[in-house]
């Protein structure tokens, strides 16, 4: 069973993030900085342009290439969890007596 691409946030009208499956067996994920390519006969397609696993990466990638940036997508790059694949809210295993 393969996971489709989830968006994270468009950073501006060229530029957004989205987290890709990279190896669906592992959960593992890694986050893509894609921009819109304008294609005169199949209309526009997303590209990517850097992948990063840690949120630090994925930010000097975002300052490198995407030019500005809205401020709610900087606020959502800024929220982002250390890695990619560090769920948001980990629920505590129980302790069975």
């Amino acid at each position: 069973m393969s996971e489709a691409v989830e968006l994270v946030t468009d950073l501006n009208s060229d530029f957004r993030v989205v987290t890709l499956p990279i190896a669906p067996w592992r959960r593992a994920k890694v986050w893509s900085l894609q921009q819109r390519v304008a294609h005169c006969v199949a209309g526009d397609f997303w590209e990517g342009r850097g992948l990063a696993r840690t949120a630090e990466k994925l930010r000097e990638l975002v300052r490198g290439r995407a030019g500005p940036v809205d401020p709610l997508a900087a606020a959502v790059l800024a929220a982002l969890p250390v890695r990619v694949d560090i769920p948001a809210a980990v629920k505590p295993k129980r302790r069975v007596p």
